[in-house]
């Protein structure tokens, strides 16, 4: 359910300007820090859903934000609530990957896939550096920087990334439903198995080749229900 009753003011100091967009659980509004006078990104998210994602990426985007600022990890500035809403505020970002090849006819040179895979590869590092896995690789969760940063490649969206590593690695699970998106997630993810840092890097491996080829042998595909569409993709890419 997409946020309604949105606050004009977030955290004391961050000023609600316009709307930018929205995903399937949350919207991202154009705010401005009053003390700064710079834009932020403020993501906004309903109460009124059963699931709450904000809470659990704002703290791992906070986590990330430890020690220093990587490149390519968006700033983390500030989570809360009211009685509809939570909020957390960031860096504000640009374009997604998706809506940059929307703009380059629907594929990209090989050369530009190199230079996007070459990014992609250091800030999944870093995340799998730091005991996570995203969970989610797809094109829409990756942004271009702005202004003198509009060649940096950010991983975002972290709401259903899961921490692997603690003192050990997680246990092998089975029989789970899929998180993520079907299109790119690994084949493990599909076969219901726990995820971990290999299906996020065939999950990117999977997205590169959309990126160059516009479109992946299972794109389309559909079923009478989201387990029998997954089904077929799982089909579709264990006999690619």
């Amino acid at each position: 359910m997409i946020a309604s009753k949105v606050a004009s003011k977030v955290g004391g100091r961050y000023d609600i300007v316009r709307h930018l967009g929205e995903g399937r659980f949350s919207q991202v509004w154009l705010g401005i820090d009053s003390t700064t006078q710079e834009h932020v990104a403020v993501k906004v998210e309903s109460f009124q859903q059963d699931n709450y994602l904000l809470q659990h990426e704002s703290e791992i985007l906070k986590e990330l934000n430890v020690q220093r600022q990587e490149q390519g990890i968006a700033k983390w500035f500030y989570y809360g609530e009211d009685n509809v809403n939570q909020y957390m505020v960031s860096e504000l970002l640009g374009k997604t990957i998706q809506a940059q090849l929307e703009t380059c006819g629907g594929k990209f040179h090989v050369t530009t896939v190199l230079l996007i895979a070459e990014q992609i590869q250091l800030r999944i590092q870093y995340l799998h550096a730091r005991g996570f896995i995203h969970r989610d690789i797809k094109p829409e969760n990756f942004m271009f920087g702005v202004a003198h940063k509009a060649h940096h490649l950010y991983l975002i969206d972290f709401g259903l990334a899961k921490q692997y590593f603690d003192l050990q690695h997680i246990n092998m699970k089975n029989n789970l439903s899929l998180t993520g998106t079907a299109r790119y997630a690994s084949i493990n993810a599909l076969r219901g198995c726990e995820q971990s840092r290999r299906d996020d890097l065939e999950a990117i491996g999977y997205m590169l080749i959309y990126l160059i080829r516009g479109s992946l042998p299972w794109s389309g595909l559909a079923g009478n229900t989201a387990e029998e569409k997954y089904k077929n993709i799982l089909a579709k890419k264990t006999s690619s």
